[in-house]
């Protein structure tokens, strides 16, 4: 196996393996796509939810989700950085951006 990746820390080293290599024990019942992890099937499963429980419209492409922030993805950015005016979708992006 031929790795390209660079990884900080073993942690991450040894995330990547168990996302890329591991089995994919959590199965998702409506198709057939398995996850390592159940919280990555439990986010899957929203894709399934029907349209008319979707609340939150994209202005721009009118895909309708089901989280507000899914809504923005191409959508306006409002949070502005007042360094270099970088937008960005959350407020929390915008914190991690200026701090970095």
């Amino acid at each position: 196996m031929s790795v390209k990746n660079t990884f900080i820390n073993l942690k991450f080293f040894c995330k990547y393996l168990h996302t890329h290599i591991e089995d994919r024990p959590f199965k998702c019942k409506l198709c057939p796509i398995g996850f390592t992890e159940e919280n990555y099937l439990n986010d899957h499963m929203r894709t399934h939810v029907p349209n008319e429980q979707k609340h939150n419209e994209c202005k721009v492409c009118m895909k309708r989700f089901i989280h507000p922030k899914h809504a923005q993805i191409c959508g306006e950015k409002p949070f502005i950085c007042k360094m270099c005016n970088k937008g960005c979708y959350t407020e929390n992006s915008l914190l991690k951006h200026e701090s970095s």
